[in-house]
């Protein structure tokens, strides 16, 4: 049943996408799809054959998400744009009582209204959310805000380390 073994579903996924996308999915620290010399961070996430749950989306780091549903025969791709993350994002819950737009989950039943690929056609989704996303008028905005938050997030994480460390 599946295709499980003893790498895991994440691994396989991660290495099938190597596979189809070639040289233009750089895989690493951080995953990254290149498109005419420019980098695209891209976040690979597995959902089993048996599961209905999507984990560790995420809207912060405005990365393109494919998610990967396990099917008996392979699998299905369904690919998000860091715009279209970060609407879901706002009606979603987050992931272990953390901040939605860091980590949320979602039911892979809401994922209906999104175009399913598969491995032949992966790399031309990809394109098109790529292409979508650079035509995206609300896409500076939304990228100017993501930097002011995470910079934010980062003053308060060092202003909370500090002052654990001065109770300490």
């Amino acid at each position: 049943m599946g295709m499980r073994d003893r790498d895991g579903l994440a691994s396989i996924l991660k290495n099938k996408i190597i596979s189809l996308l070639g040289s233009s999915f750089v895989s690493g620290k951080q995953n990254y799809y290149l498109v005419n010399g420019k980098k695209y961070p891209v976040k690979v996430t597995s959902v089993g054959l048996e599961a209905n749950s999507v984990n560790q989306l995420s809207a912060i780091d405005l990365k393109f998400h494919i998610i990967g549903k396990e099917t008996s025969s392979g699998f299905e791709y369904i690919v998000l744009n860091p715009f279209q993350a970060c609407k879901l994002s706002t009606r979603k819950n987050p992931q272990h009582n953390g901040i939605v737009i860091e980590n949320f989950c979602c039911p892979y039943s809401e994922f209906s209204q999104y175009k399913k690929y598969d491995d032949s056609n992966l790399d031309v989704a990809l394109k098109i959310s790529i292409a979508s996303w650079e035509l995206n008028r609300n896409r500076l905005p939304l990228e100017q805000y993501m930097i002011s938050q995470h910079k934010m997030r980062s003053t308060i994480n060092k202003q909370n380390i500090d002052f654990i460390n001065s109770i300490i």
